[in-house]
């Protein structure tokens, strides 16, 4: 199981969001048979919250969708005199970051089919900004459906996405996604940590400021970069993989 980028537009290797294409490890076992192990990748940092909003709207079919991302320089890694670039400052690029996002989100929520993942064909345009905040990712999302159901349809379907109920594993979160009513959240200062049990906080996304405007929904989504985006999604999946038979 590894976070690494190197391996996961492989073919055979799966990027997995225990939550929303588990399914897709099933190509372990195609792994097993030609080379006697495997590799499991996970996603992109902000892949990761992004994909877990996205799933539960598929039902009504999704044309394109728009993300801006305000990523914290943990994700960059910055000390010493290279963390002064972001003092008072943002900047609006992070090196192959947007391509990363585009191509790993269309394999994540993409299908199996012969043994082999195929990626969901909508596009996503995605913008990437380094901003002065320790942690967190936050993400400012566009979708445009083919279908457009009401927002209250939407509140009620991202509300009770039961995520890996059937599976209450550790690093699982009872509700992984947690709707705020607030104007002004989610804020990394107050939600970085959401997710029940103990053991699970920081996998939860945040979400905010839901509504549609001409058409497309548009909310604020927040992920631990850290945890959910990292360490934590790796966990999650490799305890899924134990509990479906996988590991031995």
């Amino acid at each position: 199981f590894t976070n690494a980028s190197a391996c996961r537009m492989l073919e055979e290797v799966p990027v997995i969001v225990p939550e929303v294409n588990q399914e897709h490890l099933s190509l372990i076992n195609l792994q097993k048979e030609k080379y006697g192990g495997f590799i499991v990748a996970g996603s992109n940092c902000c892949v990761a919250g992004l994909t877990l909003t996205l799933k539960p709207l598929l039902s009504w079919g999704i044309k394109k969708v728009r993300v801006t991302t305000f990523q914290s320089i943990s994700g960059a890694g910055f000390s010493g005199l290279r963390a002064l670039e972001i003092s008072n400052n943002l900047i609006p690029y992070i090196k192959d970051e947007e391509e990363k996002i585009a191509r790993e989100t269309a394999k994540i929520l993409g299908f199996l089919y012969n043994k082999q993942v195929k990626n969901n064909s909508f596009p996503v345009l995605a913008s990437c900004v380094r901003v002065p905040v320790k942690f967190g990712h936050l993400l400012n999302v566009e979708v445009e459906f083919q279908n457009v159901p009401a927002i209250e349809e939407i509140i009620q379907q991202m509300a009770s996405f039961p995520g890996l109920a059937k599976h209450p594993l550790p690093s699982a979160p009872k509700q992984p996604l947690i709707l705020l009513d607030e104007e002004n959240r989610p804020q990394p200062a107050f939600d970085l940590w959401a997710g029940r049990p103990q053991t699970a906080r920081g996998m939860a996304i945040c979400l905010g400021r839901l509504r549609l405007v001409d058409n497309s929904l548009r909310y604020f989504a927040l992920s631990n970069n850290l945890v959910r985006g990292a360490a934590g999604n790796c966990l999650l999946t490799a305890e899924l993989a134990l509990t479906l038979g996988y590991l031995n």
